[in-house]
């Protein structure tokens, strides 16, 4: 790339240079130049800096959420830590408790075929008695009717 720096004789130059400069360019002095561009650098170094605050901004946001969020999901696992602590000792107990209940059906169960068995035995008991009362009765029925027949005999 080439190129100079033209000077305000070549502007005012009635030549095709002096036409196009004219036209194209301003003539300025290097101070003029310097303080433009100074000017441009405050102005790009300020909305440069505006953007950062407000990044900067915008991640304190972002961290204060973060904090808020893992806050909250600390105090969401401890939550949950302390219900299934509690489930668990729940469900231990009712597994304790079913264990006792069938304990105590089992032990019901077993009276009730005990309690079935003597109650047989004594269905059996009776039923043997009942018929032995009835032979007896029989018999004496039998020994009476034939007393009492000889009896009008005579």
């Amino acid at each position: 790339m080439h190129g100079w720096v033209a000077g305000a004789d070549d502007h005012e130059a009635s030549s095709k240079v002096g036409d196009y400069l004219h036209k194209s360019g301003d003539l300025k002095t290097i101070v003029e130049i310097t303080q433009e561009e100074n000017w441009k650098t405050k102005k790009l170094v300020a909305n440069l800096t505006n953007e950062i605050d407000v990044k900067n901004q915008n991640l304190d946001e972002l961290e204060c959420k973060y904090n808020q969020t893992v806050m909250s999901l600390d105090k969401m696992m401890r939550d949950l830590k302390e219900m299934q602590y509690h489930a668990h000792n729940h469900l231990v107990k009712i597994i304790e408790e079913n264990r006792k209940l069938k304990e105590m059906l089992s032990l019901k169960r077993q009276e009730l075929s005990f309690r079935f068995g003597e109650l047989n035995s004594l269905v059996a008991l009776t039923e043997m008695e009942r018929k032995k009362l009835e032979d007896e009765k029989k018999s004496h029925f039998f020994h009476y009717y034939a007393e009492s027949t000889h009896m009008y005999m005579f």
